[in-house]
């Protein structure tokens, strides 16, 4: 006769938006050094784990159009179209790649709190521009300047957005 001994594991319960945002604040502070990190309630609360894939896996394709190596530094420049509140592709992407962003979004308050957790992460400010997208009808027709869509390597643009505003997904490998 064998005893099975059970063992209760302790998780977070990921239907609670709270447990996740503090989740996400441990994760952002122990792995990626983000010191200070909040969004309001009523905003998307990412889940870190995925969202690091993705820049992972973008990653993965800019050094296959660069000789096998991943592309770092802030002259890696990126463009998040619909950054939220939460600005997550950039605070992920430099964190680990070390690369520079430009984010847009139609909402305002999205952007003041993007604003706030630049300002409270000082490392960040050289690396991050955010621009408010006033005709949410044209999402790539923005207010950059020329030259900074010039220097851009790469567009993230959030695949809920897309299906809410029923626009077909556009993947490009590169820009250039």
């Amino acid at each position: 006769m064998s005893i099975v001994q059970s063992t209760i594991q302790q998780t977070i319960d990921f239907s609670n938006p709270d447990a996740v945002k503090a989740l996400n604040k441990a994760l952002l502070k122990k792995y990626y050094g983000i010191e200070h990190w909040d969004i309001p309630n009523q905003y998307l609360c990412p889940p870190i784990p995925s969202r690091v894939d993705y820049i992972h896996h973008l990653a993965d394709l800019l050094a296959s159009n660069n000789n096998g190596e991943i592309p770092t530094g802030e002259n890696v420049q990126g463009l998040d179209i619909g950054i939220g509140a939460n600005a997550i592709y950039p605070l992920l992407g430099n964190a680990c790649y070390g690369w520079s962003f430009v984010g847009t979004d139609t909402d305002e308050t999205a952007l003041q709190n993007c604003k706030k957790i630049f300002a409270a992460n000082p490392q960040l400010m050289d690396f991050m521009s955010l621009q408010l997208q006033v005709e949410p009808r044209f999402i790539f027709k923005t207010s950059l300047q020329r030259k900074t869509v010039s220097r851009l390597q790469f567009v993230i643009l959030l695949f809920m957005l897309l299906k809410r505003k029923r626009i077909k997904p556009i993947f490009v490998k590169s820009i250039h």
